[in-house]
């Protein structure tokens, strides 16, 4: 069985351009501080469900990214510690509308 690991409420924080070949792709260089953004639990869907394209969107990209799911209420955790809030691992599609990013690497679906 395939459940999302996150509550009705739950907030995906992501990491963007963390692959250097990616961003690589998109003609950036890779930023020297974390590039974070965040999905809100509308955006999610589950297993079997379906994705919709919103029909204004002429660039729509999508990723297969990894997931590591935080268990517990984290904050200053050393490097050594960081395994103990980790609560498991999944996959997931993240779709980014290009239309409105700056970039113009720009594959279409």
């Amino acid at each position: 069985t395939f459940t999302w690991p996150l509550s009705a409420t739950g907030t995906l924080f992501a990491l963007g351009l963390n692959y250097a070949d990616h961003a690589s792709e998109l003609a950036f260089t890779p930023p020297k501080e974390p590039l974070v953004f965040i999905k809100a639990p509308n955006t999610f869907t589950e297993h079997h469900q379906t994705s919709v394209r919103p029909n204004n969107v002429e660039y729509m990209h999508y990723e297969a990214e990894l997931v590591v799911v935080i268990g517990k209420t984290a904050r200053k955790v050393s490097e050594a510690e960081a395994m103990e809030y980790v609560a498991g691992y999944t996959v997931c599609n993240d779709y980014a509308i290009r239309d409105y990013l700056e970039n113009y690497y720009r594959p279409n679906l």
